[in-house]
């Protein structure tokens, strides 16, 4: 039957469409960013392994009467998960349970303790605590591969750069194990200054913002907004502030931020002496 398709077919449609240069290469993405994209696909399967045994926290709980899911928006935050544990260690006094209570928790320490009265049955307990200790191990999985996306970030290039794109340091200590702050190690990317003159110039000879863009992978905002700049650094600008201008107003509200802290510190510390000092006062005018 003429015009059959099959795979044979196929293969030779390919070959002949590669041979004439028709067929575009496919996207191979560099050593390190395979390395980031299994780890980063291993962190999502950890987080599912620990929301399944959420879910088996919030059963238990359920089964005890236990009605905290109402009270608190999660219950693995700073007042559930202190509440939990407590649990698991043997507390029962609903009124000692809601002490847990974090001072940012919309609920009121009543609506917490009437939500802890339950039964706590002893399977229901047991339940609970295997689904907690699950539930920290693949915490701190999720741990153990944040640091290891944290060094693949560190050592990060980006070689269709030339160098010309710097990776701060990367700060694992303020990655929480709840929630990995991806955004920040994307944002603490910055394109230096030589990639953004280098920039300007081929814009200056000639080059369009969205064939540079496509290019060497910025955006076309960025390519106009380094242009601007640029000429507000040379004196042909719209009237907007150059580069020194702006480096120096920066300087300037961060020295006058630093003022009205220190003024705030030292009213504070001439409030307190006052008030210290007083009663001396009145006691030595007495006698």
């Amino acid at each position: 039957m003429p015009g059959r398709k099959s795979d044979v077919n196929d293969a030779q449609w390919l070959q002949r469409l590669h041979q004439y240069g028709l067929l575009r290469p496919s996207f191979r993405p560099s050593q390190e960013i395979v390395a980031l994209r299994a780890y980063l696909r291993h962190r999502e399967r950890l987080l599912d392994y620990a929301g399944a045994h959420i879910q088996h926290i919030q059963k238990a709980l359920t089964q005890m009467n236990l009605q905290l899911h109402h009270v608190v928006t999660d219950i693995t935050g700073a007042t559930g998960i202190r509440i939990i544990r407590d649990i698991v260690a043997g507390e029962r006094d609903p009124q000692r349970l809601a002490r847990h209570r974090d001072t940012r928790c919309k609920a009121s320490l009543e609506t917490i303790t009437k939500a802890l009265v339950g039964n706590y049955q002893p399977e229901h307990v047991f339940a609970l605590t295997q689904s907690l200790e699950l539930y920290d191990f693949y915490q701190r999985q999720v741990a153990s591969c944040d640091v290891a996306i944290g060094r693949v970030m560190a050592g990060l290039v980006l070689p269709r750069f030339g160098g010309a794109f710097k990776v701060l340091k990367w700060r694992a200590s303020t990655m929480t194990q709840s929630k990995f702050a991806m955004r920040y190690a994307l944002c603490a990317m910055r394109y230096a200054p030589e990639f953004r003159q280098q920039m300007v110039e081929l814009a200056r000879a000639g080059r369009k913002p969205p064939e540079l863009a496509k290019e060497f992978g910025c955006t076309v905002w960025s390519i106009k907004r380094w242009l601007k700049q640029a000429e507000r650094d040379a004196g042909r600008g719209d009237g907007g502030l150059t580069r020194a201008e702006r480096e120096e107003l920066s300087r300037l509200r961060r020295e006058n931020r630093q003022l009205r802290l220190e003024r705030e510190i030292l009213s504070k510390a001439a409030a307190w002496f006052a008030q210290e000092t007083a009663p001396n006062s009145k006691r030595s005018s007495g006698s």
